[in-house]
């Protein structure tokens, strides 16, 4: 006896001018910054040049990456420890969470990577590229003007209740 267990379902539906991607995915196997993974592969290798409305453009895990690598050059295990350590432990973000980031941003051309041997390991490290700091730039931008909505609601929401 053969059993099927879906776990991803993709529709794409084609409207006048805009196409929209339906996904489905079992909870079980995805975290929330895997979906954006998921999505930003789909855009990258579907989609070319065509805009597609991304469910979260809010929170970015490029940035965060980009942001350590502004500073100093890092290997993957590193980030991830850095990642959880500069936030105070809000943000766990796992190495399997990690390594498609970073294998996405090598093939966009944000960071390079080189190898160095470390106690007879060889350890990848990775650098930000110019290209990579334009685009974190213009991310951070992009956040901040995003967090300053959200704020602003907020303050409207305890302004009214107060009223």
């Amino acid at each position: 006896m053969t059993s099927t267990l879906i776990l991803l379902y993709l529709e794409i539906s084609e409207l006048e001018d805009v196409t929209i991607l339906h996904i489905s995915l079992d909870m079980l196997i995805a975290d929330f910054l895997s979906i954006n993974i998921i999505v930003d592969e789909l855009e990258d290798n579907y989609f070319g040049d065509k805009i597609m409305a991304k469910s979260n453009s809010f929170f970015n895990i490029y940035m965060l990456v980009l942001s350590l690598l502004k500073v100093s050059d890092c290997y993957g295990y590193e980030l991830v420890k850095k990642i959880k350590e500069v936030s105070n432990n809000t943000l766990d973000i796992k190495e399997g969470t990690l390594y498609p980031v970073v294998h996405n941003l090598l093939k966009k051309e944000y960071i390079s990577s080189r190898d160095e041997i470390v106690n007879k390991k060889v350890r990848v490290y990775y650098h930000i590229e110019p290209i990579g700091r334009d685009y974190l730039e213009k991310t951070i931008t992009d956040f901040r003007k995003n967090i300053k909505g959200v704020f602003d609601i907020i303050e409207y929401g305890e302004v009214e209740k107060n009223e």
